[in-house]
């Protein structure tokens, strides 16, 4: 279906041209996101697709022809209706509203200057702009962005119906500014009403763009933490839970103290107790430590993996030798 704007040249056509791309979703679309123009078409579409238009012709008796312009002529005469020959264009303000709708934006309409291409919102409190462009040539697409790129030198949204213009040079020029594209046809849903339905919530698609969004914390920090947590037992004995079993449930799975309470069968005090001691050793509250917890569940496998080898292989050099001779 939103193929049908990178196909349809200047965004308008009669509604046999519309329906021809849009298919059963011609009444839907229509009816959402089309408006009628005052003038009507002076051509036609041929209805065998052989590509050429036809003239209309107003005869003496009012009635109105379509009539083949090809030399040679090839195709036949035909009649049309002033409704065959309305004029339906795109209503850029009102797919506007109904993707930034959908995808919770901010409506922020405004005319870059730029053919085929709108400022239609703003995402989140950083206000990143949202910017939709509609081109028939991957050359017209190209200097869009490079255009957007220039000019703003920092992080914006843009959309597109489909992403076959979307190429390396554009990703390349994309990424000095970490922006970032997104196409309709595969981010959004038209119901048979006429709306727009985001397949997956603005928060998670538009993720990097939240002013909170963190970059990914290094294993190798939480490797350190983990080792500072580890040194609290010291080799002394102490009342189960350990700090470092605390640790893991609290800031590695994420777990509540009462949560860590019931699965290490002890009451919640000794937990905050334990939280208590992880923070004086870090220095981090242990709630921001859950920052790292895709690192600490990593940490704790390779050493789950590590005791299960050394076990193995303690296993297999205490295990008697079957065929060896009892009195050796």
């Amino acid at each position: 279906m939103w193929q049908c704007l990178e196909n349809v040249r200047g965004l308008v056509g009669v509604p046999a041209l519309w329906r021809s791309w849009l298919g059963g979703e011609f009444d839907a679309f229509s009816r959402a996101f089309l408006r009628k123009k005052r003038e009507r078409a002076k051509s036609f579409p041929c209805p065998r697709e052989c590509g050429c238009a036809h003239e209309i012709i107003e005869r003496s008796d009012g009635s109105l022809v379509a009539v083949c312009c090809c030399e040679p002529w090839n195709c036949d005469d035909f009649a049309v209706t002033l409704q065959d020959l309305a004029l339906l264009e795109l209503d850029w303000p009102r797919l506007g509203r109904a993707l930034c709708a959908a995808l919770k934006c901010d409506l922020r309409e405004s005319h870059l200057g730029l053919r085929g291409a709108r400022q239609i919102g703003a995402f989140s409190a950083a206000t990143v702009p949202v910017v939709l462009t509609i081109q028939n040539e991957r050359n017209d697409f190209r200097n869009v962005v490079a255009e957007l790129v220039a000019r703003w030198r920092q992080p914006f949204i843009l959309f597109a119906p489909t992403s076959r213009f979307m190429d390396g040079p554009c990703c390349e020029l994309l990424a000095t500014c970490k922006a970032e594209f997104f196409d309709v046809e595969s981010h959004v849903i038209l119901t048979p009403q006429g709306n727009l339905r985001a397949r997956k919530p603005a928060g998670e698609l538009f993720a990097r763009f939240s002013p909170d969004a963190k970059e990914p914390v290094p294993e190798s920090v939480a490797r350190q933490i983990f080792a500072l947590v580890e040194k609290l037992e010291g080799g002394k004995r102490m009342k189960e839970p350990s700090p470092l079993k605390v640790f893991m449930l609290y800031c590695g799975r994420e777990l509540t103290a009462q949560q860590v309470a019931v699965e290490c069968g002890c009451a919640k005090g000794t937990v905050v107790s334990r939280l208590k001691m992880i923070r004086n050793a870090t220095g981090v509250d242990p709630d921001k430590l859950r920052a790292y917890s895709p690192h600490l569940q990593n940490i704790e496998e390779d050493i789950t993996d590590s005791r299960a080898k050394r076990i193995h292989r303690k296993a297999t050099v205490d295990a008697p030798d079957d065929d060896g001779d009892e009195n050796f």
